[in-house]
């Protein structure tokens, strides 16, 4: 049997990181939770899931920035939930050192799938040295 993929969620908004508990957790996926960038930087060094979802605030590239500097965490894809689909989104994703991102609404999405998805598209980018 596998050991399902674990799963950080760090976002404010508690009913939105509700919501993206249960549907990760009905695709089979263990999910951590943290409410913020200061706790979800330490559950990441706590538990290394295999992916990061971070919602986009002020602190965020902040956050990154820890995540990608840490001996611990600077392996593990950062994914950015935005408000909007579109260059500016993936610029600001990008410049802030996130490996992809997402947009919201996610309520009614295929989020486990969305993210194999975008983990399958990280690990095709990748380069071994």
């Amino acid at each position: 049997m596998d050991k399902p993929m674990q799963i950080l969620v760090i976002e404010e908004d508690e009913h939105l990181r509700e919501s993206i508990r249960s549907s990760l957790e009905r695709d089979g996926f263990k999910v951590y939770m943290a409410e913020n960038a200061f706790s979800g930087i330490g559950e990441a060094r706590k538990y290394r899931p295999a992916l990061i979802l971070l919602g986009a605030n002020k602190q965020s590239g902040q956050a990154v920035t820890k995540l990608k500097t840490n001996f611990d965490t600077r392996n593990i894809p950062v994914i950015i939930l935005t408000e909007t689909d579109s260059i500016e989104s993936k610029k600001q994703a990008s410049d802030i050192g996130a490996d992809s991102y997402i947009t919201k609404p996610l309520a009614g999405r295929e989020l486990g799938e969305m993210i194999k998805a975008k983990l399958g598209k990280l690990k095709k980018q990748t380069v071994l040295i």
